[in-house]
C-alpha cells in the first residue's frame, strides 16, 4: 500500500531518477517533472502529498514556481532542493542583504518624509495661530478704548486661549463684563446721553432768559406809558390867557420812550 503521492521536480535526469527510486523503495508513489511548467500541470491534474522541487530549474526558477503553486494551491507542502546547497545560500544571504539595504532606503525615505509633513504641519499651525491672534485682536481693538497696558494684558490672554470659536466668545463676554467702561458703543451711548441732556438743560436756559427779556420788556413799556398816563404836558397859546390843553395818547408815548425818561440800568 502506498504512503503518499510525492512529485519530484528537478531538471538534471540522474537526481530525478535517484530521488524517485529511493522514494518507491520507501513506499511512496513517485510522479516525475523535469521543469517547472510540467510540475505545475501535473499539480492542477493530481493532488500530491508532497512536492520536491528543485531550486534550479530552466525556463522558470524554483522560486518563481512556488509562488504559482502557492497561489493555486495555499496548503500544498513542498520542499525546496538543490544540488548546489552552498551556492543558493550564498544567493538567498545576497538577496536578503540586498533587500534589508532597499527596506532601509525605504524607511529612510518614509522617515524624510514623515519629519517634512510634520515640518509643515507645525508651520500650518503656527501660522494659522497668528491669523487668529491677530484676527480676534483687531476684533476686541475694534470693540474696546485700550492703552498699551491693556493690549498686553490681552496678548497674553490670547496666546494662552484654546482656538475655538466657543472659547472666543466666552472670553469676549468676560471682556464685556470687566472693560464696560472701556466698551466703545457704551461710551458713544453714554456721551450722546450726556449731550441730550447738556442740550436739554441749555434750551431750558434759554427759553426762561428770553422769557424773562419779554417780561422785562413789557414791564417797561407799561411803566413807560403809566408814566406817561400821569403825566401832563402845557403848550403856550398865543393868546394873552393861557390855557391847558389835554395832550394826546400818541404824544404821550412818545414822551415816555423819550431819551429822558429811558433808564438803562
Amino acid at each position: 500500500m502506498s504512503k503518499g503521492q510525492i512529485l519530484v521536480v528537478d531538471d538534471e535526469h540522474g537526481i530525478r531518477t535517484l530521488l524517485s527510486e529511493v522514494l518507491n523503495i520507501a513506499g511512496f508513489q513517485v510522479t516525475m517533472a523535469a521543469d517547472g511548467l510540467d510540475a505545475l500541470n501535473q499539480i492542477r491534474k493530481n493532488k500530491f502529498d508532497l512536492v520536491l522541487l528543485d531550486v534550479n530549474l530552466p525556463k522558470v526558477d524554483g522560486f518563481a514556481i512556488l509562488e504559482k503553486i502557492r497561489a493555486s494551491a495555499p496548503t500544498q507542502p513542498i520542499i525546496m532542493i538543490s544540488a548546489r546547497t552552498e551556492k543558493v545560500k550564498e544567493d538567498m544571504a545576497k538577496e536578503k542583504e540586498e533587500m534589508k539595504k532597499t527596506v532601509k532606503k525605504v524607511e529612510d525615505e518614509l522617515k524624510a518624509a514623515v519629519e517634512k509633513i510634520q515640518e509643515f504641519e507645525a508651520f500650518q499651525k503656527q501660522e494659522e495661530a497668528v491669523a487668529r491672534f491677530n484676527s480676534r485682536m483687531e476684533v476686541i481693538d475694534q470693540g474696546y478704548e485700550l492703552d498699551d497696558e491693556d493690549r498686553q494684558v490681552l496678548a497674553s490672554d490670547l496666546k494662552e486661549l484654546a482656538p475655538t470659536e466657543e472659547a472666543f466668545a466666552a472670553y469676549q463676554e468676560k471682556l464685556a463684563v470687566m472693560w464696560k467702561h472701556k466698551n466703545k458703543e457704551a461710551k458713544a451711548a453714554f456721551e450722546k446721553q450726556i449731550q441730550a441732556r447738556i442740550d436739554e438743560e441749555v434750551a431750558k436756559k434759554l427759553s426762561v432768559s428770553n422769557a424773562s427779556e419779554t417780561k422785562t420788556a413789557e414791564e417797561l413799556a407799561q411803566e413807560a406809558l403809566d408814566n406817561a398816563k400821569a403825566s401832563e404836558v402845557t403848550l403856550p397859546n398865543n393868546n394873552e390867557a393861557q390855557s391847558q390843553q389835554p395832550v394826546s395818547f400818541k404824544e404821550k408815548f412818545a414822551n415816555a420812550f423819550s431819551r429822558e425818561n429811558i433808564v438803562i440800568s
